[in-house]
């Protein structure tokens, strides 16, 4: 059984959004808690090609001052809001303090 996510008094909860998404849903997200900060950074994401578009253009690469920028964010996470495609198999070694990812097409199907 996992651990449930403790937060210390002061402290922030981070959530890093890995895919583009929706303005509105950012705001949603950055609204629940006081506690909560939201790190996103559309910059350091592919365009979405469409409306619900959470993967982007698959040709698409971040810089080497983006990818540095990125995993800065990755290695603070405590969430993160869909996967960041370049990095499934190193993600515990470079995002040592996730305990939840939440995927965009989790429910699809059902």
């Amino acid at each position: 059984m996992s651990q449930p996510i403790a937060i210390e008094p002061g402290d922030k909860f981070l959530v890093l959004i890995a895919s583009p998404l929706e303005p509105e849903f950012v705001a949603r997200i950055r609204q629940l808690d006081p506690r909560v900060e939201v790190l996103y950074e559309p910059s350091l994401l592919p365009m979405p090609r469409y409306v619900a578009d959470h993967t982007g253009d698959p040709a698409w690469k971040r810089t080497a001052e983006q990818e540095a920028q990125f995993l800065a964010m990755l290695s603070q996470a405590h969430v993160l809001f869909d996967f960041d495609r370049a990095h499934i198999r190193d993600l515990p070694s470079i995002a040592p303090r996730l305990k939840w990812v939440q995927s965009t097409s989790a429910g699809i199907g059902q």
